[in-house]
């Protein structure tokens, strides 16, 4: 088996067990916590509880999609997926619109490109340490520099 195939396989399991216990003790949270406003509101106690169970699941399999692409794709993407963030950051002052008092959506409420952005920033700071290895041993330059990006 090759070094390759064999880092592929690697699966940490605790980190696979916080995320499992965050999600499934915000899922219990979300139930705990709206089913008396759900019952009243549409005669379905469970109305919040499902949907957070299908955002979840949405969650996982998206989780399992950017575990199973291999880094170098995110690495190669890096710049353009922070481009495109950038654009649509923009794009909440330029197009009209307000909800709830605030610009911060695309679509109506369904994009936040903040939400977007928090990612874009990892996978772009990710990439940019990782090229960077041998200048942050030093660390006052390693520090400095990367100080000035965040």
């Amino acid at each position: 088996m090759s070094r390759r195939s064999n880092r592929r396989r690697h699966v940490d399991l605790t980190l696979l067990a916080i995320v499992a216990a965050l999600l499934g003790f915000g899922v219990i949270s979300v139930y705990s916590s709206s089913y008396a406003y759900a019952q009243h509101l549409t005669g379905r106690g469970t109305y919040f509880f499902i949907h957070q169970i299908i955002w979840a699941a949405l969650g996982l399999g998206a989780m399992i999609v950017a575990a199973v692409i291999d880094y170098g794709v995110w690495r190669r993407f890096a710049i353009p997926i922070m481009l495109v963030v950038l654009l649509l950051l923009g794009a909440v002052l330029m197009i009209p619109g307000e909800l709830h008092g605030a610009r911060r959506t695309l679509l109506h409420g369904h994009v936040q490109p903040s939400e977007l952005a928090k990612v874009a920033m990892i996978i772009y700071i990710a990439s940019w340490l990782a090229s960077r290895e041998k200048m942050l041993q030093d660390v006052r330059l390693g520090l400095v520099t990367f100080a000035v990006l965040l």
